[in-house]
């Protein structure tokens, strides 16, 4: 998946893989579906609703105030950036891939959809 992704999705991937987060927090496929699901959802969610979602029970632990407002910025875009994708039916789901046979595991991008 990484090699397709964008730097700034590349850097929030990196941060939810990190040791920041607790083991409960979003994927970034789960991220994704997480976004579209909200975005086509028909009421309007406000971030400060589902940011805490995102990280499940433990909120991340930030190295300083600076990349905590880097993380909000890369999520509050990449949701941004779905939702005009959505606008123009063009809409590319962040998929995992299972490096061993190429599948796609889509079920991680469902789970964060459902919620």
């Amino acid at each position: 998946m990484n090699d397709l992704l964008s730097k700034k999705l590349q850097r929030l991937d990196q941060f939810l893989l990190s040791d920041a987060v607790g083991n409960d927090a979003m994927l970034l496929s789960e991220l994704d579906g997480f976004l579209s699901g909200l975005i086509v959802c028909p009421d309007m969610i406000m971030p400060s609703e589902w940011m805490p979602v995102i990280w499940g029970h433990e909120p991340p632990v930030y190295d300083n105030i600076k990349q905590a407002e880097t993380v909000s910025n890369l999520i509050l875009e990449h949701y941004n950036q779905i939702s005009r994708q959505l606008d123009k039916r063009r809409h590319s789901p962040v998929f995992d891939i299972d490096t061993r046979n190429d599948d796609v595991m889509w079920e991680t991008w469902i789970d964060g959809f459902g919620q």
